[in-house]
C-alpha cells in the first residue's frame, strides 16, 4: 500500500525529523512512500537520499493566492494525492489539500506538531473529520488541546514520538566536561531562549569553565531581527565570553551528547523532541513545566523542571548539575534507562503502521 506524506516545509525541524525517522521504519512494514514538499530545500534532500519519491507541492497561504492559482492549486493536488491508499498529514498547515483528498475519496490521517493556541478553522467544516479519520498527536497535552479545539475524542491518538532513527540505541554522551549546557532547537520566541541567556548570567558567574552554546537557526516564523535580539541579549548579560551561537547542525544527536546539561526553555511545547532526544543519550534536562514536556520529563527524577518566563528559576535548576557530576550521571543514567523504554523507534512505528492500516480498512 502507499501513503502519501504532505509537509508544509522545506527545512527541517521537529516534526520533519519525526517523518524522517519515521520513513525508513514503514518502508520496513511494507509501505511504498512518497512524499511532497513546498519547495527545495534539506527535507528534499534527505528524503531522496532515503529513496523516497518527492514531489514538489506548494500550499502557500490562502489568503495570498488568486482564485486561479488555487484552483490550479487544487488540480495539482488532487493529481499528487490519487495515487495513494492513505494521506498522512504533517502539521496543521497541510490541512489546505483537504479538498483535494476529498475530492479523490482517501482517506488522511493528521499529525499535529504545534500546540493548539487558537481556532483551527479546518475543522468547523462539516466534512473534514469524514475526510480525516485518524489523529495523531505529540503526547497526551497535546490531545487535550485538539478535543478542547473541537477534534472527536475518538479519533485522537497520543504517541510519544522516538527519540532517535534505526535500531541501534545511540551511545550515550560522558557528562563529564567542565559545564556545558546547551540549547539545541529553532530560534523562535516561543521557545524561551532570552529566558535562557538572562539565566545564564546567574550560573556562569563564579563558575569560570562552564558555558551556554545554543545550537540552531532561525525558524520560519520568527520575526525580522529575532537572532540579533538574542546575541545583543547575550553582549548585555555581562558573560558573552562563554555565550556561543553556533548555527544549525544536521548532526543533532551528536551535538547533544556534547553537553553536559541540556536546557529546554520553551514558553509552549505539544513534545519536547530535544528533551527526549537528550535523555535517550543519559544528558539530564532542565526544562519548563509546559506541555508535552511534563511528559517526557520526570521532575527530580531525569530532570528537572521550572515554571516557563522565570530565568530564576531556570538558573537556580541548572546551577547543581553544573556544580555536582555525580548528579549529573545519575540523573543523565535514569533519564536513558526510560528513554530506552519509552521513546524507541520501533514501538511507536508499529502502532503508526496499524493505525494507517487501519484507516485504509474503514
Amino acid at each position: 500500500m502507499k501513503v502519501l506524506a504532505v509537509s508544509p516545509l522545506a527545512s527541517v525541524a521537529g516534526a520533519e525529523v519525526m517523518l524522517l525517522r519515521l520513513v525508513p521504519e514503514l518502508r520496513s512494514r511494507h509501505w511504498d512512500l512518497e512524499a511532497t514538499v513546498p519547495g527545495k530545500g534539506e527535507l528534499e534532500e534527505r528524503l531522496r537520499k532515503d529513496g523516497v519519491r518527492v514531489v514538489r507541492l506548494p500550499l502557500g497561504l490562502p489568503a495570498q493566492r488568486k482564485p486561479v492559482s488555487a484552483v490550479a492549486g487544487l488540480a495539482r493536488a488532487a493529481r499528487v494525492v490519487a495515487g495513494a491508499d492513505v494521506v498522512l498529514l504533517n502539521g496543521l498547515s497541510t490541512q489546505r489539500v483537504l479538498q483535494a483528498v476529498r475530492l479523490r475519496r482517501r482517506p488522511a490521517v493528521l499529525h499535529v506538531t504545534n500546540p493548539i493556541v487558537a481556532a483551527v478553522p479546518a475543522w468547523s467544516r462539516s466534512w473534514t473529520w469524514s475526510v480525516v479519520r485518524a489523529v495523531i498527536t505529540d503526547s497526551e497535552v497535546s490531545a487535550a488541546e485538539c478535543e478542547a479545539a473541537g477534534a472527536p475524542a475518538d479519533l485522537l491518538h497520543p504517541l510519544h514520538p522516538p527519540a532517535w532513527e534505526g535500531v541501534m540505541e545511540p551511545r550515550a554522551a560522558p557528562v563529564d566536561g567542565p559545564g556545558r549546557v546547551g540549547f539545541l532547537g529553532r530560534l523562535e520566541p516561543r521557545k524561551g531562549i532570552e529566558d535562557l541567556i538572562v539565566a545564564a548570567r546567574r550560573f556562569l558567574r563564579g563558575r569560570t569553565r562552564a558555558s551556554v552554546t545554543i545550537v540552531g537557526a532561525p525558524s520560519e516564523s520568527a520575526p525580522p531581527g529575532y537572532v540579533a535580539s538574542l546575541r545583543a541579549a547575550a553582549r548585555a548579560s555581562g558573560v558573552m565570553d562563554r555565550i556561543s551561537f553556533s548555527g544549525w547542525r544536521d548532526d543533532s544527536g551528536e551535538a547533544l551528547a556534547e553537553f553536559d546539561v541540556v536546557c529546554v526553555p520553551s514558553h509552549a511545547e505539544p513534545y519536547g523532541t530535544v528533551a527526549a532526544e537528550a535523555a535517550a543519550r543519559g544528558v539530564p534536562v532542565v526544562a519548563t513545566r509546559v506541555g508535552g514536556l511534563r511528559e517526557v520529563v520526570v521532575d527530580g527524577a531525569t530532570g528537572t523542571l521550572v515554571p516557563p518566563g522565570n530565568p530564576q528559576a531556570l538558573a537556580a535548576a541548572i546551577a547543581p548539575f553544573l556544580d555536582d557530576p555525580a548528579l549529573r550521571a545519575r540523573v543523565g543514567a535514569a533519564a536513558r534507562e526510560r528513554a530506552l523504554r519509552a521513546f524507541a523507534p520501533g514501538p511507536y512505528a508499529d502502532r503508526v503502521d496499524a493505525l494507517l492500516r487501519e484507516v485504509v480498512g474503514r
